[in-house]
C-alpha cells in the first residue's frame, strides 16, 4: 500500500512459513516471496500465477480511518490482557512459592496459636509485627522520659497500635516462637489474598475471550 517492501527472517524456517501461511489464508501471498535457499527460489518462480485484479481493493478514506480507530482501541485491550496474563503466571508463580513456605514453616508451630496474631486478617500487618519481633529491643522501651512518654500515647491508643500490640505478645509468647508463628501468619493470609487474585484475574481474562478479540483483531487487519 506504501508502495514498499520488507523482509520477514528468522533462523527458524518454521518461522518465516508460518507468516507465509498466513497471508495464503487470506489469499494475499501473492505479494510475498518465500526466498532463503535455492530450492525455495526455484519453487518461487515456478510457482507463479496471474494476479489478481485489485482495482477495487482501495477503500474510501473515511472507512480507512474507521478501520485505524478500532484497530488502535483493540490493539491496546489485547495488549492490557497480555498484561494481565503476564500478571497472572506471576501471581501463580508467587502461590506456589508462598504454599511451599507455609507448609515448610507449619512444621514448626506446636504451641497454642496466639489469638491476637491470629486476629490480624492482613499480610502486610502480619509482616509489620513479625519485623518488629525481630528488631525489638526490651531494654529500648524503659529507658528514658521519652520512651516512658511514647509508652503511655501508645496505652492511650494515639501511635503506635502495631508496637503495642506486639509489645502485648511479647510478654506472653517466647520471641523466637512468635516470629516463627508470624511467618506463618503471613505465608497463610499471602496465600489466600494471592488465590483471591488469581480467581479475579481468570474471571477477567475468561469473560473477555482473548481467542475470540485476537480473531477478531486479525480479521479487521485484512480488511
Amino acid at each position: 500500500m506504501r508502495g514498499e517492501s520488507f523482509a520477514v527472517a528468522s533462523s527458524n524456517n518454521s518461522a518465516t512459513k508460518n507468516a507465509l501461511e498466513k497471508l495464503q489464508k487470506y489469499g494475499v501471498d501473492f505479494i510475498a516471496a518465500y526466498l532463503g535457499n535455492i530450492e525455495n527460489k526455484r519453487d518461487f518462480i515456478n510457482s507463479q500465477k496471474p494476479l489478481p485484479d485489485m482495482s477495487k481493493w482501495k477503500l474510501e478514506q473515511q472507512t480507512v480511518a474507521e478501520l485505524r480507530w478500532a484497530l488502535k482501541l483493540r490493539y491496546g485491550e489485547l495488549c492490557e490482557k497480555i498484561a494481565r496474563q503476564n500478571e497472572l503466571a506471576a501471581l501463580k508463580q508467587e502461590l506456589s512459592a508462598q504454599k511451599h513456605f507455609l507448609s515448610y514453616s507449619g512444621r514448626i508451630i506446636t504451641a497454642p496459636n496466639p489469638a491476637a496474631a491470629r486476629a490480624v486478617n492482613s499480610s502486610r500487618h502480619t509482616l509489620e509485627m513479625w519485623l518488629m519481633c525481630e528488631t525489638y529491643e526490651e531494654s529500648a522501651r524503659r529507658k528514658g522520659l521519652i520512651a516512658f512518654i511514647k509508652s503511655i500515647l501508645e496505652r492511650l491508643g494515639l501511635i503506635g497500635g502495631r508496637t503495642r500490640e506486639v509489645r502485648t505478645l511479647l510478654e506472653q509468647y517466647p520471641r523466637e516462637y512468635l516470629i516463627a508463628f508470624l511467618q506463618y501468619r503471613f505465608y497463610e493470609l499471602k496465600i489466600v489474598e494471592l488465590t483471591q487474585s488469581v480467581s479475579a484475574l481468570y474471571h477477567d481474562l475468561e469473560s473477555f475471550d482473548f481467542g475470540a478479540k485476537m480473531r477478531e483483531f486479525s480479521n479487521r487487519v485484512v480488511q
